[in-house]
């Protein structure tokens, strides 16, 4: 287990957490295109750094005969540390790498006095560990025909139901119906983002209340 604390251990760190997830993500059938780019990684590298010298990075990695088996990158806020994303080799999934992996990081901000939030969704793992939950709720209510359309782009409901879809199609052609899917999906945001109003204000076109209990 190691605590990536120079800014030259960053880049091979990050490199090594992305192809975890990479690979798992893959094993899964699931296109995982903005994690697959090289502008990802460069961005993700930079933004790690810039934390680390604001004192705010926890990436961490648990390695097996010279190789990285397991990563997790966090970043901190007063005496919390945000779990962003985390990932394990799953060639060794029998031998609970992801597991050993978070019993060492969960021992080693314990001794600093952090503590770990894991971030939603709830996936089973994380409530084998997790002592608190949190509910959210939101709530998005649309002012104009803009704000009705820009709703329905941003529904949960229209998301889930095109997960249904997207899982439902062969393993092989998810990675190409999935890019072609996202790339006019994100055409359709960025013109009722452009129409919606100068700056991207929304404002005019939605109100937005997320309550948390």
């Amino acid at each position: 287990y190691h605590v990536v604390q120079s800014e030259s251990e960053i880049a091979p760190a990050v490199a090594a957490l992305l192809a975890l997830k990479l690979s798992w993500l893959d094993g899964k059938g699931l296109h995982a295109r903005f994690l697959a780019g090289e502008e990802t990684q460069r961005w993700l590298t930079d933004a790690c750094a810039r934390a680390l010298r604001a004192g705010q990075l926890h990436l961490s990695t648990l390695t097996a005969g010279g190789r990285v088996i397991a990563a997790q990158l966090a970043f901190q806020s007063g005496s919390t540390l945000c779990a962003y994303i985390g990932a394990f080799d799953p060639a060794h999934k029998r031998y609970a790498a992801g597991k050993l992996h978070l019993e060492d990081h969960l021992t080693d901000i314990a001794a600093r006095k952090l503590a770990l939030d894991l971030m939603p969704p709830e996936d089973d793992y994380k409530l084998e560990w997790g002592e608190l939950g949190a509910c959210v709720r939101s709530s998005v209510t649309p002012l104009s025909a803009r704000g009705r359309a820009l709703a329905v782009v941003h529904s949960p409901n229209i998301r889930s139901a095109m997960k249904g879809l997207y899982m439902a199609l062969p393993r092989g052609a998810r990675a190409k119906t999935a890019a072609t899917i996202l790339a006019m999906a994100a055409a359709v945001r960025r013109t009722l983002m452009e129409l919606a109003a100068p700056a991207f204000d929304l404002a005019p076109h939605l109100s937005q209340v997320a309550t948390y209990t």
